[in-house]
């Protein structure tokens, strides 16, 4: 999706009778937001209630319109305009380089489950031999995983971890007695609100199923750590 998208092309809507929107359009698919930082913040808030409930609903004079809207979101974006922010090169001017990031509010980010920061690749890694059979490898261990889940949910209604009710997640993530002391640390440390406490749990739980490991430990949470919380881990921690 272009950042130059209108609002009711996103989520919907349209003169007349409504239009489902791309969050429709990708149901059950993957929704792909590049330089999401250069969205408009009031069109990227819109995307907060379907992320929630994977439903949205238009509501027009005479009628009410509710459209399917689980998709997966991929979103990338510079860590500044200029997209060098943190070397050298970098020409921004602070003011500038937080409004940038500001762009994306707590509460969108509370809704993304992994948060990645990518640093430039060496010259040795850009010219580094590829690994053969890494492929199958990663798909057997993510199929493993997804394995060990549908029996974790057998007759539940659950699908997968990422879709553990809020009130239910102590009784799926199974914590080790150090995984749940490591836990609250983090928790503590980096004041993690409740949304956020929770996606730390089920990313650490699938952290866990993908190391193949009955219980989540303190490794499996540092993990997940780093996605969920990202620089806030590596400062406070």
């Amino acid at each position: 999706v272009h950042h130059t998208a209108s609002t009711s092309s996103l989520v919907g809507g349209g003169s007349g009778v409504p239009r489902p929107g791309e969050v429709t359009l990708a149901h059950l698919g993957v929704l792909f937001l590049d330089e999401i930082a250069e969205f408009q913040k009031s069109k990227l808030e819109v995307l907060r209630q379907p992320i929630e409930d994977g439903k949205v609903t238009i509501n027009r004079v005479k009628a009410s319109l509710t459209f399917p809207s689980q998709f997966t979101l991929v979103a990338a974006m510079n860590p500044c305009p200029c997209g060098y922010f943190g070397t050298d090169q970098c020409r921004c001017a602070e003011r500038v380089v937080q409004s940038y990031q500001q762009k994306l509010s707590g509460p969108l980010l509370d809704r993304i489950d992994l948060q990645v920061e990518l640093r430039t690749l060496s010259v040795e890694e850009r010219f580094a031999a590829v690994e053969d059979g890494i492929s199958p490898r990663l798909r057997k261990q993510v199929e493993d995983a997804r394995q060990k889940q549908n029996e974790r949910f057998d007759g539940t209604g659950i699908p997968f971890n990422a879709a553990i009710p809020g009130g239910a997640v102590g009784d799926f993530v199974r914590f080790s007695q150090d995984g749940l002391a490591r836990f609250k640390e983090l928790v503590e440390g980096a004041r993690l609100s409740t949304r956020s406490m929770d996606r730390l749990a089920k990313v650490a739980r699938t952290v866990a199923d993908l190391s193949a490991s009955l219980e989540t430990c303190p490794q499996h949470l540092d993990e997940a750590g780093s996605y969920v919380i990202g620089g806030m881990l590596r400062e406070n921690y």
